[in-house]
Protein backbone atom coordinates (compact mmCIF):
# COMPACT_ATOMS: atom_id res chain seq x y z
CA UNK A 1 0.00 0.00 0.00
CA UNK A 2 1.14 3.33 -1.23
CA UNK A 3 2.44 5.89 1.77
CA UNK A 4 1.18 9.49 1.33
CA UNK A 5 3.72 10.75 3.92
CA UNK A 6 6.87 12.36 2.10
CA UNK A 7 10.05 10.93 3.31
CA UNK A 8 12.07 14.05 3.85
CA UNK A 9 15.22 12.37 4.46
CA UNK A 10 15.52 10.00 1.70
CA UNK A 11 14.06 12.65 -0.87
CA UNK A 12 16.86 14.92 0.97
CA UNK A 13 19.55 12.61 0.05
CA UNK A 14 18.62 11.82 -3.33
CA UNK A 15 18.69 15.74 -3.76
CA UNK A 16 21.32 17.90 -5.54
CA UNK A 17 21.22 21.36 -4.74
CA UNK A 18 21.61 23.40 -7.64
CA UNK A 19 22.63 26.41 -5.26
CA UNK A 20 20.47 29.20 -6.31
CA UNK A 21 18.61 30.80 -9.24
CA UNK A 22 21.45 33.41 -10.03
CA UNK A 23 22.55 32.97 -13.43
CA UNK A 24 25.99 34.39 -12.86
CA UNK A 25 26.95 31.92 -9.84
CA UNK A 26 28.66 28.38 -12.02
CA UNK A 27 26.60 25.65 -11.28
CA UNK A 28 29.05 23.14 -8.86
CA UNK A 29 30.43 19.80 -10.08
CA UNK A 30 27.74 17.80 -7.89
CA UNK A 31 24.75 19.16 -9.54
CA UNK A 32 26.69 19.31 -12.94
CA UNK A 33 26.90 15.81 -12.50
CA UNK A 34 23.75 15.19 -12.30
CA UNK A 35 22.61 17.49 -14.58
CA UNK A 36 24.94 15.67 -16.94
CA UNK A 37 23.81 12.29 -16.56
CA UNK A 38 19.63 13.57 -16.75
CA UNK A 39 20.21 15.37 -20.13
CA UNK A 40 22.56 12.87 -21.58
CA UNK A 41 23.08 14.01 -24.80
CA UNK A 42 19.70 14.03 -25.68
CA UNK A 43 18.72 16.40 -28.94
CA UNK A 44 15.62 18.15 -27.13
CA UNK A 45 15.55 19.07 -23.61
CA UNK A 46 12.99 21.03 -22.30
CA UNK A 47 13.09 23.46 -19.21
CA UNK A 48 9.56 24.23 -17.56
CA UNK A 49 7.92 26.67 -14.80
CA UNK A 50 4.92 26.40 -12.71
CA UNK A 51 3.99 30.18 -13.58
CA UNK A 52 4.93 32.14 -16.43
CA UNK A 53 5.68 35.31 -14.11
CA UNK A 54 7.51 33.68 -11.52
CA UNK A 55 11.14 35.55 -11.84
CA UNK A 56 13.04 32.76 -9.49
CA UNK A 57 12.04 30.32 -12.16
CA UNK A 58 12.94 32.49 -15.04
CA UNK A 59 16.28 33.24 -13.20
CA UNK A 60 16.93 29.74 -13.12
CA UNK A 61 16.09 28.18 -16.37
CA UNK A 62 18.47 31.58 -17.28
CA UNK A 63 21.25 29.94 -15.48
CA UNK A 64 20.76 26.09 -16.64
CA UNK A 65 20.63 27.19 -19.80
CA UNK A 66 24.05 28.92 -19.79
CA UNK A 67 24.78 25.13 -18.39
CA UNK A 68 23.75 23.33 -21.16
CA UNK A 69 25.30 26.49 -23.60
CA UNK A 70 28.82 26.67 -22.00
CA UNK A 71 29.32 23.06 -20.51
CA UNK A 72 27.11 20.61 -22.83
CA UNK A 73 27.79 22.52 -26.25
CA UNK A 74 23.76 23.11 -27.13
CA UNK A 75 23.93 25.97 -29.46
CA UNK A 76 20.16 26.26 -30.00
CA UNK A 77 17.46 27.67 -28.00
CA UNK A 78 14.12 27.58 -28.54
CA UNK A 79 10.59 29.51 -26.54
CA UNK A 80 7.60 29.17 -26.45
CA UNK A 81 6.74 32.16 -28.76
CA UNK A 82 5.73 33.30 -32.51
CA UNK A 83 8.00 30.47 -34.85
CA UNK A 84 7.98 33.52 -36.87
CA UNK A 85 8.97 36.65 -34.97
CA UNK A 86 11.37 35.26 -32.47
CA UNK A 87 13.86 34.93 -35.84
CA UNK A 88 13.65 39.20 -34.67
CA UNK A 89 15.62 37.74 -31.55
CA UNK A 90 17.61 35.63 -33.42
CA UNK A 91 18.76 38.32 -35.50
CA UNK A 92 19.78 40.41 -32.17
CA UNK A 93 21.74 36.84 -30.48
CA UNK A 94 23.59 36.15 -33.70
CA UNK A 95 24.31 39.31 -35.25
CA UNK A 96 23.72 41.92 -32.85
CA UNK A 97 21.18 43.73 -35.02
CA UNK A 98 18.57 46.07 -32.52
CA UNK A 99 17.80 46.40 -29.15
CA UNK A 100 16.13 43.86 -27.81
CA UNK A 101 14.83 45.49 -24.67
CA UNK A 102 12.81 47.95 -27.37
CA UNK A 103 12.26 44.94 -29.28
CA UNK A 104 10.22 43.18 -26.45
CA UNK A 105 8.50 45.96 -24.91
CA UNK A 106 6.36 47.15 -28.40
CA UNK A 107 6.37 43.19 -29.81
CA UNK A 108 2.87 42.10 -30.17
CA UNK A 109 3.89 38.77 -28.54
CA UNK A 110 2.37 37.25 -25.33
CA UNK A 111 2.63 39.40 -22.09
CA UNK A 112 5.15 36.67 -20.03
CA UNK A 113 7.95 37.33 -22.68
CA UNK A 114 7.88 41.16 -22.45
CA UNK A 115 10.36 40.66 -19.38
CA UNK A 116 13.68 42.16 -17.56
CA UNK A 117 15.00 38.01 -17.08
CA UNK A 118 14.63 37.51 -20.82
CA UNK A 119 16.27 41.07 -21.78
CA UNK A 120 18.84 39.98 -19.31
CA UNK A 121 19.02 35.83 -21.49
CA UNK A 122 19.41 37.10 -24.44
CA UNK A 123 21.64 40.20 -23.53
CA UNK A 124 23.67 37.28 -22.13
CA UNK A 125 23.63 34.89 -25.80
CA UNK A 126 24.25 37.87 -27.99
CA UNK A 127 27.95 37.88 -25.16
CA UNK A 128 28.11 34.98 -25.91
CA UNK A 129 27.75 34.87 -29.52
CA UNK A 130 30.84 37.75 -29.45
CA UNK A 131 33.36 37.35 -31.83
CA UNK A 132 32.46 33.55 -32.29
CA UNK A 133 32.44 31.72 -35.77
CA UNK A 134 28.93 31.61 -37.47
CA UNK A 135 28.57 27.44 -37.21
CA UNK A 136 29.47 28.17 -33.23
CA UNK A 137 26.77 30.71 -32.23
CA UNK A 138 24.21 30.60 -30.25
CA UNK A 139 20.73 30.49 -32.66
CA UNK A 140 17.11 31.37 -30.70
CA UNK A 141 14.03 29.97 -32.66
CA UNK A 142 10.10 30.04 -31.86
CA UNK A 143 8.41 26.92 -31.52
CA UNK A 144 4.77 28.51 -31.00
CA UNK A 145 2.41 28.72 -33.74
CA UNK A 146 2.50 31.66 -36.48
CA UNK A 147 -0.17 34.44 -37.33
CA UNK A 148 -1.32 34.96 -41.64
CA UNK A 149 0.21 38.14 -41.16
CA UNK A 150 3.83 37.35 -40.05
CA UNK A 151 3.87 34.42 -42.59
CA UNK A 152 2.58 36.61 -45.27
CA UNK A 153 5.60 38.59 -44.02
CA UNK A 154 8.03 36.04 -44.15
CA UNK A 155 7.26 34.72 -47.51
CA UNK A 156 7.57 38.21 -49.02
CA UNK A 157 10.81 38.82 -47.39
CA UNK A 158 12.12 35.37 -48.55
CA UNK A 159 10.43 35.67 -52.22
CA UNK A 160 12.33 39.32 -52.83
CA UNK A 161 15.74 37.61 -51.21
CA UNK A 162 15.44 35.05 -54.19
CA UNK A 163 13.93 37.50 -57.01
CA UNK A 164 11.15 35.21 -57.41
CA UNK A 165 8.31 36.05 -60.18
CA UNK A 166 5.54 34.13 -58.53
CA UNK A 167 2.68 36.55 -59.15
CA UNK A 168 -0.40 34.20 -57.77
CA UNK A 169 1.46 34.20 -54.84
CA UNK A 170 2.27 37.76 -54.37
CA UNK A 171 -1.47 37.95 -54.60
CA UNK A 172 -2.39 35.40 -52.20
CA UNK A 173 0.05 36.93 -49.79
CA UNK A 174 -1.67 40.65 -49.75
CA UNK A 175 -4.74 38.99 -49.05
CA UNK A 176 -2.84 36.61 -45.93
CA UNK A 177 -2.21 39.71 -44.89
CA UNK A 178 -5.01 41.55 -45.05
CA UNK A 179 -7.91 42.99 -42.86
CA UNK A 180 -10.47 40.62 -44.57
CA UNK A 181 -11.01 37.70 -42.55
CA UNK A 182 -12.62 35.46 -45.65
CA UNK A 183 -9.99 36.55 -48.00
CA UNK A 184 -7.09 35.78 -45.77
CA UNK A 185 -8.73 32.39 -45.23
CA UNK A 186 -9.18 31.42 -48.42
CA UNK A 187 -5.76 32.55 -49.17
CA UNK A 188 -4.06 30.44 -46.73
CA UNK A 189 -5.91 27.57 -47.75
CA UNK A 190 -4.71 27.77 -51.20
CA UNK A 191 -1.48 28.69 -50.20
CA UNK A 192 -0.65 25.44 -47.99
CA UNK A 193 -1.60 23.35 -51.26
CA UNK A 194 0.95 25.32 -53.51
CA UNK A 195 3.63 26.31 -51.84
CA UNK A 196 5.52 22.71 -51.61
CA UNK A 197 5.15 22.15 -55.19
CA UNK A 198 5.85 25.55 -55.99
CA UNK A 199 9.68 25.15 -53.96
CA UNK A 200 10.13 21.73 -55.98
CA UNK A 201 9.91 23.33 -59.19
CA UNK A 202 12.19 25.83 -58.47
CA UNK A 203 15.03 24.35 -57.09
CA UNK A 204 17.44 27.38 -58.17
CA UNK A 205 15.99 29.23 -55.44
CA UNK A 206 18.33 26.98 -52.91
CA UNK A 207 21.60 28.66 -54.88
CA UNK A 208 20.09 32.55 -54.28
CA UNK A 209 19.58 32.12 -50.42
CA UNK A 210 21.18 30.63 -46.94
CA UNK A 211 19.92 27.19 -46.18
CA UNK A 212 18.59 28.35 -43.32
CA UNK A 213 16.40 30.87 -45.04
CA UNK A 214 15.17 28.26 -47.51
CA UNK A 215 14.24 25.95 -44.70
CA UNK A 216 12.36 28.56 -43.06
CA UNK A 217 10.48 29.17 -46.02
CA UNK A 218 9.53 25.67 -46.79
CA UNK A 219 7.54 25.38 -43.25
CA UNK A 220 5.95 28.13 -43.76
CA UNK A 221 3.04 26.45 -45.39
CA UNK A 222 2.77 23.78 -42.65
CA UNK A 223 2.72 27.31 -40.23
CA UNK A 224 -0.36 28.17 -41.99
CA UNK A 225 -1.89 24.67 -41.63
CA UNK A 226 -1.78 25.11 -37.76
CA UNK A 227 -3.00 28.71 -38.36
CA UNK A 228 -6.02 27.41 -39.98
CA UNK A 229 -6.47 24.44 -37.65
CA UNK A 230 -6.06 27.26 -34.94
CA UNK A 231 -8.71 29.82 -35.99
CA UNK A 232 -10.82 29.43 -32.80
CA UNK A 233 -7.60 28.12 -30.20
CA UNK A 234 -9.66 28.45 -27.52
CA UNK A 235 -12.92 26.45 -28.71
CA UNK A 236 -13.05 22.90 -27.57
CA UNK A 237 -9.70 20.79 -28.83
CA UNK A 238 -7.56 23.98 -29.02
CA UNK A 239 -4.88 23.24 -26.47
CA UNK A 240 -4.51 19.63 -28.04
CA UNK A 241 -4.17 21.38 -31.42
CA UNK A 242 -2.43 24.20 -30.04
CA UNK A 243 0.18 21.41 -28.86
CA UNK A 244 0.49 19.13 -31.66
CA UNK A 245 1.60 21.97 -33.54
CA UNK A 246 4.40 23.13 -30.81
CA UNK A 247 5.47 19.65 -30.92
CA UNK A 248 6.03 19.32 -34.48
CA UNK A 249 7.94 23.11 -34.75
CA UNK A 250 10.10 22.22 -31.81
CA UNK A 251 10.89 18.50 -33.89
CA UNK A 252 10.96 20.72 -37.09
CA UNK A 253 14.47 22.56 -35.64
CA UNK A 254 16.32 19.35 -34.72
CA UNK A 255 14.94 17.15 -37.53
CA UNK A 256 15.00 20.13 -40.35
CA UNK A 257 16.45 23.47 -39.61
CA UNK A 258 19.98 21.91 -39.16
CA UNK A 259 20.00 22.16 -34.95
CA UNK A 260 22.18 19.22 -33.36
CA UNK A 261 20.78 19.76 -29.93
CA UNK A 262 18.12 22.72 -29.17
CA UNK A 263 17.24 23.39 -25.13
CA UNK A 264 12.89 24.43 -25.35
CA UNK A 265 11.38 27.10 -22.69
CA UNK A 266 7.53 26.40 -22.04
CA UNK A 267 5.30 26.05 -19.11
CA UNK A 268 5.20 22.55 -17.11
CA UNK A 269 1.69 21.78 -18.62
CA UNK A 270 3.40 21.99 -22.36
CA UNK A 271 6.58 20.24 -21.85
CA UNK A 272 5.12 17.70 -19.80
CA UNK A 273 4.43 14.10 -20.71
CA UNK A 274 0.51 12.75 -20.78
CA UNK A 275 -2.99 14.22 -21.19
CA UNK A 276 -3.47 17.44 -20.10
CA UNK A 277 -7.38 17.93 -18.48
CA UNK A 278 -7.72 21.24 -16.73
CA UNK A 279 -11.22 23.02 -15.66
CA UNK A 280 -9.73 25.70 -14.36
CA UNK A 281 -7.33 26.62 -17.20
CA UNK A 282 -10.44 24.98 -19.62
CA UNK A 283 -8.08 23.04 -21.54
CA UNK A 284 -7.73 19.11 -22.55
CA UNK A 285 -5.70 17.15 -24.99
CA UNK A 286 -2.57 15.72 -25.56
CA UNK A 287 0.61 18.00 -24.46
CA UNK A 288 3.77 18.75 -26.43
CA UNK A 289 5.78 16.48 -24.21
CA UNK A 290 4.01 13.17 -24.80
CA UNK A 291 4.54 13.76 -28.78
CA UNK A 292 8.06 14.91 -28.78
CA UNK A 293 8.34 11.73 -26.27
CA UNK A 294 6.38 9.47 -28.50
CA UNK A 295 8.59 10.54 -31.44
CA UNK A 296 11.95 11.35 -30.37
CA UNK A 297 11.95 8.57 -27.41
CA UNK A 298 14.92 9.19 -25.33
CA UNK A 299 16.20 12.32 -27.37
CA UNK A 300 13.28 13.82 -25.31
CA UNK A 301 13.87 14.87 -21.81
CA UNK A 302 11.63 17.11 -20.24
CA UNK A 303 12.60 19.20 -16.74
CA UNK A 304 9.94 20.00 -14.65
CA UNK A 305 10.30 23.46 -12.19
CA UNK A 306 7.88 23.80 -8.96
CA UNK A 307 7.43 26.58 -7.00
CA UNK A 308 6.47 26.48 -3.03
CA UNK A 309 5.47 30.20 -2.30
CA UNK A 310 6.13 33.92 -3.29
CA UNK A 311 4.34 36.38 -5.58
CA UNK A 312 4.41 35.93 -9.16
CA UNK A 313 2.79 37.54 -12.26
CA UNK A 314 -0.51 37.46 -14.01
CA UNK A 315 -2.81 38.77 -16.07
CA UNK A 316 -6.61 39.65 -14.75
CA UNK A 317 -8.80 38.58 -17.61
CA UNK A 318 -11.62 41.03 -16.09
CA UNK A 319 -9.00 44.02 -16.88
CA UNK A 320 -6.51 42.49 -18.61
CA UNK A 321 -4.23 44.22 -16.02
CA UNK A 322 -1.52 43.35 -14.13
CA UNK A 323 -1.72 41.20 -10.83
CA UNK A 324 0.32 39.42 -8.75
CA UNK A 325 -1.47 36.53 -6.46
CA UNK A 326 -0.19 35.09 -3.50
CA UNK A 327 0.78 31.19 -3.48
CA UNK A 328 -1.34 29.98 -1.12
CA UNK A 329 0.58 27.33 1.58
CA UNK A 330 0.97 24.19 0.02
CA UNK A 331 -1.19 21.26 1.49
CA UNK A 332 0.65 19.62 3.55
CA UNK A 333 1.92 15.54 2.24
CA UNK A 334 1.82 17.86 -1.58
CA UNK A 335 5.06 17.84 -3.28
CA UNK A 336 5.72 21.39 -2.60
CA UNK A 337 5.21 20.73 0.58
CA UNK A 338 7.84 18.04 1.25
CA UNK A 339 10.41 19.67 -1.56
CA UNK A 340 10.19 22.91 1.05
CA UNK A 341 11.61 21.00 3.54
CA UNK A 342 14.09 19.66 1.98
CA UNK A 343 16.52 22.01 3.14
CA UNK A 344 18.36 22.41 0.44
CA UNK A 345 19.04 25.75 -1.92
CA UNK A 346 17.05 24.81 -5.34
CA UNK A 347 17.07 21.33 -4.95
CA UNK A 348 17.02 18.95 -8.08
CA UNK A 349 16.23 15.69 -7.99
CA UNK A 350 16.86 13.00 -11.72
CA UNK A 351 13.64 11.01 -12.31
CA UNK A 352 15.61 7.79 -12.04
CA UNK A 353 16.79 8.77 -8.17
CA UNK A 354 13.08 9.55 -7.42
CA UNK A 355 11.58 6.28 -8.37
CA UNK A 356 15.00 4.45 -7.14
CA UNK A 357 13.90 4.47 -3.81
CA UNK A 358 11.65 2.49 -2.59
CA UNK A 359 10.32 5.28 -0.01
CA UNK A 360 9.97 7.75 -2.57
CA UNK A 361 8.18 5.61 -5.28
CA UNK A 362 5.93 4.67 -2.55
CA UNK A 363 5.14 8.34 -1.30
CA UNK A 364 4.67 8.80 -5.32
CA UNK A 365 2.69 6.53 -6.15
CA UNK A 366 -0.14 7.92 -3.96
CA UNK A 367 -0.16 10.90 -6.41
CA UNK A 368 0.79 13.95 -4.27
CA UNK A 369 -0.24 17.13 -5.49
CA UNK A 370 1.59 20.02 -6.99
CA UNK A 371 0.81 23.39 -8.35
CA UNK A 372 -0.40 24.08 -11.70
CA UNK A 373 -0.52 28.26 -12.21
CA UNK A 374 -2.50 29.98 -15.10
CA UNK A 375 -0.89 32.90 -16.64
CA UNK A 376 -4.58 34.73 -16.71
CA UNK A 377 -6.87 35.30 -13.37
CA UNK A 378 -10.16 34.21 -13.66
CA UNK A 379 -12.12 35.19 -10.80
CA UNK A 380 -9.79 35.49 -8.53
CA UNK A 381 -8.76 32.01 -9.18
CA UNK A 382 -5.09 31.26 -11.44
CA UNK A 383 -4.11 28.36 -9.20
CA UNK A 384 -4.88 24.79 -8.90
CA UNK A 385 -3.28 21.62 -7.89
CA UNK A 386 -2.44 18.07 -10.20
CA UNK A 387 -2.17 15.03 -8.99
CA UNK A 388 1.36 13.69 -10.22
CA UNK A 389 4.06 10.87 -9.41
CA UNK A 390 6.46 13.22 -11.26
CA UNK A 391 6.70 10.35 -14.21
CA UNK A 392 6.05 13.28 -16.86
CA UNK A 393 9.26 14.55 -16.19
CA UNK A 394 12.99 13.45 -16.01
CA UNK A 395 14.30 15.71 -13.86
CA UNK A 396 12.70 18.22 -11.36
CA UNK A 397 14.12 21.69 -9.95
CA UNK A 398 12.50 23.11 -6.76
CA UNK A 399 12.06 26.85 -6.22
CA UNK A 400 11.36 27.94 -2.47
CA UNK A 401 9.88 30.96 -3.04
CA UNK A 402 9.50 33.76 -5.76
CA UNK A 403 8.69 37.55 -6.38
CA UNK A 404 6.88 38.66 -9.83
CA UNK A 405 8.56 38.69 -13.23
CA UNK A 406 9.40 42.25 -13.97
CA UNK A 407 7.47 43.05 -16.79
CA UNK A 408 8.99 45.62 -19.36
CA UNK A 409 6.67 48.80 -19.35
CA UNK A 410 4.74 48.32 -15.94
CA UNK A 411 7.89 48.47 -13.46
CA UNK A 412 8.44 52.32 -12.46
Amino acid sequence: MSDSSPPIADLRDAAVPLGGTDPEVTIDSDAAGALRDTVGDADLVALGETSHGARAQFRLKHRLIRFLVEEAGVRTFALEEDFNWVRRIDDYVAEGEGDVETLLLHARINWPWKTAELVDLFDWMRAFNEGRPADDRLRVYGFDTSSFERVADALSTFFDTVDAEVPDVRDRLDALAGEDEGAATDAASWLVDALPPLFEEHEAWEARCSSRALAFARWQSTLLEQALALADRNGPGGFGRRDEAMAANASWIVDDAGADRAVLWAHNVHLARGELDDELLGAAGRTMGDRLAARHGDDYVPIGVGLGGGEYLAMDAATMGPATPTVPEPPAGSIPDAFSRLEAETPFVPAAALHGRESIADWLDAEPRRHRISGMVEDGESLTYVASDLTEFDGFAFVRTTGPTRHLGLDD
